[in-house]
C-alpha cells in the first residue's frame, strides 16, 4: 500500500498569512459524500492573495457536527466554520478539509488567518492530528503513522 501524505504549511508575509494544504483524495471524497450536492463560496477565505476568489467548500451537513463532536471526545478540541481564523479559544478550524480541491493542494488567504493570533506550531500540529484522527475513524481503520517536519 502507498503511503498517504498531507502537506500543511502556514506562511507570514509582513501582516499576511497563507495556508498551503494537500490532503489524501480519500479525505475529501468523503466530505464530498457526506455533504449537500453544491458548495459554498466563502466571502473571508480566498484562492488568491487579492482576496477576490472566493474559496469554494464543500456545504455543511449534519455529519459534520457528528465529527467534530467525535474528535472533541478523543481530545481534540475543533470547530467546522470557513469563515472564520484558524484558531479560537484554543480550538483548531477543520474547515481547510472540506476546500473543494484540497486533495490537489491549494493556497488559502484570508484577513482572519491574522486576527486570531495564530501559533503557527499549535495549529499544524492539532490539525496533523485531527488528519490522523478522521483517516483512522472515518476513512480506514488499520494503523497509521504520521511525521512532521518543521523549518525554522
Amino acid at each position: 500500500m502507498t503511503q498517504k501524505q498531507v502537506i500543511i504549511e502556514l506562511d507570514r508575509q509582513a501582516d499576511r498569512v497563507s495556508i498551503k494544504l494537500k490532503i489524501p483524495k480519500e479525505i475529501e471524497d468523503y466530505f464530498k459524500s457526506i455533504s449537500e450536492a453544491d458548495t459554498a463560496k466563502s466571502t473571508k477565505w480566498f484562492y488568491d492573495s487579492e482576496l477576490q476568489n472566493g474559496a469554494e467548500f464543500y456545504k455543511n451537513a449534519d455529519v459534520y457536527k457528528e465529527i467534530t463532536d467525535k474528535l472533541s471526545n478523543l481530545g481534540l478540541y475543533v470547530y467546522n466554520d470557513f469563515g472564520d481564523g484558524l484558531v479560537r479559544n484554543k480550538q483548531i478550524n477543520i474547515a481547510t478539509l472540506r476546500v473543494k480541491g484540497v486533495s490537489e493542494g491549494i493556497t488559502l488567504y484570508s484577513d482572519n488567518f491574522t486576527d486570531t493570533g495564530i501559533d503557527f506550531e499549535f495549529y499544524i500540529r492539532e490539525l496533523a492530528v485531527a488528519i490522523k484522527a478522521i483517516w483512522r475513524e472515518y476513512i480506514s481503520k488499520k494503523t497509521i503513522k504520521a511525521v512532521i517536519t518543521y523549518d525554522i
